[in-house]
């Protein structure tokens, strides 16, 4: 056992944070309606596009996310589903 083991265990722990639910409209709005302007690529899993995320309600379903406009990735794997990354780099942002 390395000495740091526990350590590595308890940073994941605080690392983790609980997953956010986004209705389709809401997805739709961030990237435009899925415009090609705001595509960044295809592959064999789905189209990706970049999106912003817009200021939420004031209710309790809100996030700290939302409120801060971040920016994101929506990954559209067919017509059932959508998966959302939180981006990190903004060298691409033109949408």
């Amino acid at each position: 056992m390395r000495g740091n083991d526990h350590q590595g265990g308890d940073y994941r722990r605080r690392q983790q944070q609980e997953a956010i639910a986004f209705t389709y409209g809401e997805l739709a709005a961030a990237t435009s309606n899925f415009r090609a302007e705001c595509l960044l690529g295809e592959g064999g899993f789905g189209r990706v596009y970049r999106g912003r995320l817009v200021a939420g309600d004031d209710d309790d379903n809100s996030d700290k996310m939302i409120k801060k406009k971040k920016k994101i990735a929506v990954k559209q794997l067919d017509r059932d589903g959508v998966q959302v990354c939180r981006v990190t780099t903004s060298s691409w942002w033109r949408c």
